[in-house]
């Protein structure tokens, strides 16, 4: 009689399934291009490609990790494991306070450190994942050779390439952010090349939804490039360099309340208030405030009301008010970010 394949279960079946339909994939790529099938082939390099994408998006997400301080030099020793440490015994620990606070943070710090060593090697493992994917839907156009062979399955195979993109520049900005939470208010300055890096995969997104005349996922990724320099504009290491980025950041969010003013919803909403935190914290870093960026905050937080109205026009009501405040905003609140990093 046959014997029956014990199939796993649960999370581990999804990734036998995964690797499975790569492994049929890459057979039948190999199989497409013998015959010179060359659109059967580039399809199923981005099914390679779409297989990878899944697989990246079942890592876990980079989560904020409380950096721990340490004031009491004795315990600051310790976790550095300075001349200074020194052994305790469990009685000790039980009645010293400074012994209990230095215990204390060093399993904390001990903690945040393995925490950050599985984020890394997630990252490492995701950065693979997702490089391979944008590598696959470049060996699917090589096969097709230009658009006029196959122009719905070059267009497919962009749009593949273009989510690839977004969700590596995504994942890159939740990584960046993860040690220190990524607000506002965090003023460690996060150098340019560490910036570019993140906001590179974003640029690619971009121009690919472009170039396909995707208006809403153009306007879907400027709304996550606008929130990357949203949180870097105060992190930056000059002032010129932080006028830089919030110009930027509001270039992006206004770019993508254009497209989806029209259409009301939770993504209208999230743009008003993302706008209405920036307006608001760059009001806050100027020396004496900046009432006109206070205006637009409170502008953008009214405008939510629209958000879930039917067709997102409550009353017969326009978005004009709204968006003529936003024109020449950027303009306006660059001289906050002077009093920011200086």
């Amino acid at each position: 009689s046959e014997e029956e394949v014990a199939l796993p279960r649960g999370e581990a079946l999804k990734d036998w399934r995964l690797a499975a339909s790569q492994t049929w994939f890459t057979r039948g790529l190999d199989e497409f291009r013998l015959i010179g099938d060359k659109s059967n082939a580039a399809l199923l390099c981005c099914n390679l490609a779409s297989s990878k994408k899944l697989e990246a998006g079942r890592l876990p997400v980079p989560k904020a990790i409380r950096t721990v301080q340490v004031s009491d030099s004795s315990a600051a020793s310790a976790v550095g494991g300075g001349a200074g440490a020194t052994a305790v015994s469990k009685e000790d620990a039980s009645t010293s306070p400074t012994t209990a606070a230095t215990t204390a943070a060093t399993a904390a710090a001990a903690e945040a450190a393995l925490k950050a060593a599985e984020r890394e090697g997630n990252m490492e493992h995701l950065e693979r994942l997702l490089g391979a994917a944008v590598d696959d839907c470049y060996v699917a156009m090589e096969i097709l050779g230009d658009r006029s062979t196959d122009p719905r399955t070059w267009d497919h195979i962009a749009e593949e390439l273009a989510m690839a993109y977004l969700t590596l520049g995504v994942r890159r900005r939740q990584a960046l952010f993860a040690a220190g939470g990524g607000g506002h208010h965090l003023t460690e300055p996060v150098n340019p090349g560490a910036a570019q890096r993140v906001a590179e995969p974003l640029e690619k997104a971009a121009d690919t939804y472009a170039s396909l005349g995707d208006a809403r996922q153009l306007a879907a990724t400027r709304y996550q490039a606008g929130t990357l320099w949203s949180r870097l504009w105060m992190r930056a290491s000059e002032p010129r360099r932080a006028r830089e980025r919030l110009a930027k950041a509001l270039g992006h969010y206004q770019a993508a309340h254009a497209y989806f003013s029209g259409a009301g919803g939770r993504t209208l909403a999230m743009i008003d208030l993302d706008l209405c935190d920036l307006y608001t914290a760059v009001h806050a870093a100027s020396p004496n405030g900046n009432l006109d960026c206070l205006d637009k905050a409170l502008l953008c937080l009214l405008e939510t009301h629209r958000a879930f109205a039917p067709n997102g026009n409550p009353n017969g009501s326009s978005n004009g008010s709204l968006s003529a405040a936003l024109d020449g905003a950027t303009d306006d609140s660059r001289g906050g970010a002077d009093g920011a990093t200086s």
